[in-house]
């Protein structure tokens, strides 16, 4: 005669459930990542040539895209970077005090355009050392832009233009004294108009 064992069921704990639903959630979220992965690197592979046909096809329009903006807009494309042109520029800066007390100091920036060429864009970094040479304050300012508008879009810089203006420093340094301090400025850019391709531009309808 045999008798059957008891049949003994142990309740999942709190902490047991929380366990294997984290380890249920964790796993499902692995799976649909990896199928969202795979199934994107399969739509890449199969659009890059797509995609590098119409970037070329956009550069090779850009000529024709230019030729059919107004005057006023086209004539800002066409323009060349000469970082040798730096040579005919002057540039200084200086930091000023502020005219009332309370007020920020100001950084005074000159430039002068002695060459033949008008500028159309140039760049500067600005920065305010110490007396031990420590960088207090740096900034990039446009000197000049191929239009002028509010804000930095100063505009270009013709020849022989003498150019002042401050840089936006804001509310640096309010009340300090300015002695002992260094205004440093370096050129990081510059794009000069491309005066042979605009008359180009204006002679070829008539030839």
């Amino acid at each position: 005669m045999s008798e059957n064992a008891p049949i003994i069921k142990k309740r999942i704990g709190f902490l047991a459930a929380t366990a294997l639903g984290l380890s249920a959630f964790a796993i499902t979220c692995v799976v649909s990542c990896t199928v969202v992965v795979v199934y994107v690197m399969h739509v890449c592979s199969d659009k890059t040539d797509g995609l590098f046909c119409l970037a070329e096809r956009t550069v090779r329009a850009l000529p024709d895209w230019q030729k059919s903006l107004p005057p006023a807009l086209g004539d800002m494309l066409k323009d060349v970077r000469r970082p040798d042109y730096a040579g005919q520029l002057q540039v200084t800066t200086r930091v000023a005090a502020a005219e009332t007390p309370g007020d920020a100091m100001r950084i005074a920036i000159e430039v002068e355009n002695r060459g033949p060429s008008m500028v159309t864009l140039l760049s500067l970094r600005v920065t305010v050392v110490d007396g031990q040479g420590r960088v207090l304050y740096e900034s990039n300012e446009w000197a000049a832009s191929p239009f002028a508008a509010d804000r930095q879009w100063r505009g270009p810089l013709m020849p022989g233009a003498h150019r002042r203006f401050n840089a936006g420093c804001g509310h640096w340094q309010t009340g300090v004294s300015v002695e002992g301090l260094k205004a440093e400025v370096e050129i990081t850019d510059i794009r000069l108009w491309n005066e042979s391709e605009a008359v180009a531009s204006v002679e070829e309808p008539a030839a």
